[in-house]
């Protein structure tokens, strides 16, 4: 596990620029009246040994959702094989 070093009560600053971008996963949903779009970008910091997981969602054009997540590099690699194994059966 790694150490992130913040300010007490502040979510560590995370420099995307500085990691290697892995994948992006983009849905889009439209209809009449509404277009929908999510976006998945998986960025790994090697330093730290984590992926990232820059997540936005947008509604109608406008940003309704922007997150930010970090996960240890083992725990990402175990949900993928999960997932591959899960549609082998």
């Amino acid at each position: 596990m790694s150490t992130f070093n913040s300010s007490e009560g502040e979510v560590p600053n995370v420099d995307l620029n500085k990691m290697e971008n892995i994948s992006s996963l983009v849905t889009t949903f439209e209809d009449k009246d509404l277009i929908t779009r999510n976006v998945l970008t998986y960025y790994f910091d090697k330093k730290t040994d984590y992926v990232f997981i820059d997540f936005w969602s947008y509604v109608n054009g406008k940003p309704v959702a922007d997150n930010l997540v970090g996960f240890d590099k083992d725990k990402v690699i175990s949900l993928c094989e999960n997932i591959i194994n899960f549609f082998k059966r």
